[in-house]
């Protein structure tokens, strides 16, 4: 198999990360090959799609123009909770809009509005003028996840306020390519899908005349080749993030004071500044980004994709032939580069199912000049850029601590898999042979993917081991260590922790666990933490209530020189809703002298335990266990998230130590 330098470095990190278990992974030498792209195109040469979209004029820079800002504002929790859309409006209502500027915004989506007089039972429709927000006309409550609510209003607002120059404004909660915008909280948080909102009302038959100048998305992940490719037909200009836009969202002075002042380019060159601006005021710098699109050019990059996927169907070879990439090398390949990590990358055990596409190509594309014609591509695509989402906290030991994570446009991947979603994306997939690649590496598993050869068992050095069947090999995605431990009321196990590895290409399919005793812990409490590895570092969350508040403590560590983990100081926060929308308006804090934190341990102990803090710096550790009896369990998951249990190794922790007793059955 091909073995990248990356691919080396993460069997390393692998074996790091079991450290806290003692644990090794077993693996024999095996010579790397790999059919090559030319000898499989020879053999069944693939014919690529061609995206030619129709292209039109960008328009002429006229001072004079007229203009109007048609901001479609679904309120959703953003508003209901914090108020976060009433005080856009208040920054439209301090801009300096020049007289030829309409700015029209549609209201609705949230169960409550905090200012204006905004009704949350009635669509209502606003214009900006003189400072003033005036009523100019309302309906009955719909959707604002309907289509038809959204084409209503812009044709309504076409007719009502013509211009030479139109820029659209989508504002609320975004998704990935699947998911869309718009999820209006009073209609179960329906969405508008990017097939849905891509539409403008047409005028006349030519290009010119149906396309805005631009649509901006005042909403998180929305800046990805999906949504680019929809918005091509009706937009010359896109305006987009591929991570989260935080709760502040875009600077409305600059947006309403300077459309008819400056062309698209330049405009939206100021749009993205000040952006960077607000952010930096917030402490967001180093998790934010937004990218200006020239959307003429979304072919070029699709058809470069194309060829980029096709060369790797090529050498994707069914799972019998052992000279295959297996599916787990490339579930182990596309961690690199996952976007939006910020400062909780795990982000309370929820994914965002996107990639950047430069990162992603630099591991993905077998052929560097495939990799540089996507570079060219992407330049001409994305045509400016403000940024940079890095991978913290230890730059000492990450080589990569300072790649920037996300440049600019991502491409939607099932970090999370569900197969309804993954249908849905393969009808919409923009991609035909990354269509192929993902219908052949997540739609076709067999019934059982994962089988264990040995289900647990303790080898003659006393350690604990299972080992999955070789044909495994080719669908393992990740594997997760469980501890349990025997409450001492009523002899039950219950779990209280889990450790995530992902997977490495192990070519005998054996995990070994020499269990040292020690566990999680914050102000000398164990925690009930879920551990992500990811770039050299473990990433963990735990459920906590903050002075009575519900949330989680996130945090992380990584080894040092002399292999001591060396952990950061835990963020509090979670980043997504009860609902699983992103939470824009969510300040990531770290725990202060006085906070009062209870630890949510409900599977262990009849009552959480309680602690103040006592100092400004507290960080977690890693403690040694009480005596008493514990057990852990392997669980393999495949890709397209399935999972098989192992039996459990039984452990008692004495004063004197660890020592295994045995197996037992898993239930």
């Amino acid at each position: 198999m091909i073995r990248s330098k990356k691919f080396i470095s993460l069997l390393i990190a692998v074996t790091m990360l079991l450290s806290l278990f003692g644990c090794s992974s077993n693996s024999s030498s095996e010579q790397d090959s790999a059919v090559s792209q030319t000898e499989a195109q020879a053999t069944e040469p693939v014919v690529l799609k061609e995206h030619k979209h129709e292209k039109s004029e960008k328009p002429v820079y006229d001072p004079d123009a007229t203009c109007s800002i048609f901001i479609y504002m679904c309120g959703s929790n953003l508003e209901s909770k914090s108020g976060l859309a009433g005080k856009d409006i208040d920054e439209l209502l301090e801009a300096d809009i020049p007289d030829q500027v309409n700015v029209v915004i549609e209201t609705g989506g949230a169960s409550k509005w905090h200012s204006h007089d905004i009704a949350n039972d009635k669509l209502q429709r606003y214009v900006i003028k003189d400072h003033k927000l005036t009523l100019v006309k309302e309906l009955d409550d719909q959707s604002m996840g309907d289509p038809d609510t959204y084409l209503d209003f812009l044709n309504w607002g076409k007719t009502a306020y013509p211009a030479d120059r139109n820029l659209l404004i989508v504002w609320d909660h975004g998704g990935d390519a699947t998911k869309g915008v718009c999820y209006d909280e009073n209609h179960g948080f329906e969405g508008l899908k990017q097939s849905e909102f891509g539409e403008i009302p047409r005028e006349g038959d030519t290009a010119e005349a149906k396309k805005f100048d631009m649509v901006i998305f005042d909403t998180c992940l929305m800046g990805n080749i999906e949504t680019a490719d929809w918005m091509q037909d009706y937009f010359h200009y896109m305006i987009a993030s591929e991570v989260i836009v935080p709760g502040g969202g875009l600077d409305y002075k600059v947006i309403a004071g300077e459309f008819s002042k400056n062309d698209d380019e330049a405009f939206g060159k100021l749009v993205c500044d000040s952006f960077m601006e607000q952010c930096k005021a917030m402490g967001h710098e180093n998790k934010v980004e937004l990218s200006l699109f020239d959307l003429s050019c979304t072919d070029g990059l699709l058809n470069e994709l194309e060829a980029v996927f096709a060369g790797n169907i090529a050498a994707f070879q069914k799972p019998e032939d052992t000279n295959a990439l297996s599916a787990s090398e490339y579930s182990d390949a596309r961690i690199y580069h996952i976007v939006a990590e910020g400062d909780t990358p795990m982000e309370n055990g929820n994914s965002y199912n996107s990639i950047d596409i430069y990162n992603f190509t630099r591991t993905f594309a077998l052929d560097l000049k495939l990799k540089d014609k996507v570079d060219a591509a992407l330049e001409k695509l994305v045509i400016y850029h403000v940024g940079d989402v890095t991978t913290r906290p230890f730059p000492d030991l990450d080589p990569d601590y300072y790649v920037n994570r996300s440049n600019g446009i991502s491409l939607y991947f099932p970090l999370t898999f569900d197969r309804s979603e993954m249908t849905t994306y393969l009808e919409i997939c923009p991609i035909e042979q990354y269509a192929v690649f993902l219908d052949t590496l997540y739609m076709h598993l067999p019934d059982v993917p994962l089988e264990f050869k040995n289900k647990g068992s303790i080898n003659k050095d006393g350690l604990f081991e299972v080992t999955l069947t070789d044909e495994s090999g080719h669908y393992l995605k990740e594997v997760s260590i469980k501890l349990w431990k025997q409450r001492k009321k009523d002899k039950l196990y219950t779990m209280f922790g889990t450790q995530t590895i992902d997977s490495s290409d192990m070519e005998n399919m054996t995990v070994t666990i020499p269990f040292n005793g020690e566990w999680y812990s914050l102000g000398g409490h164990l925690l009930d933490a879920m551990a992500k590895w990811k770039q050299n570092t473990n990433y963990l969350t735990s459920p906590i209530e903050l002075n009575g508040e519900t949330t989680a403590y996130n945090f992380s560590y990584s080894y040092n020189a002399d292999k001591k983990p060396v952990f950061t100081t835990g963020t509090v926060g979670i980043a997504f809703d009860e609902n699983g929308l992103v939470q824009r308006d969510s300040n990531f804090t770290t725990l202060k002298k006085g906070d009062v934190v209870k630890i949510t341990h409900d599977d262990v102990y009849e009552e959480s335990p309680e602690f103040t803090v006592d100092s400004d710096d507290i960080t977690a550790e890693i403690m040694k266990l009480e005596p008493g009896m514990y057990r852990l369990q392997i669980i393999a998951v495949d890709i397209n998230d399935q999972f098989i249990s192992s039996d459990y190794a039984v452990y008692k922790i004495t004063k004197d130590g660890v020592k295994a007793l045995g197996v037992t059955k898993a239930e």
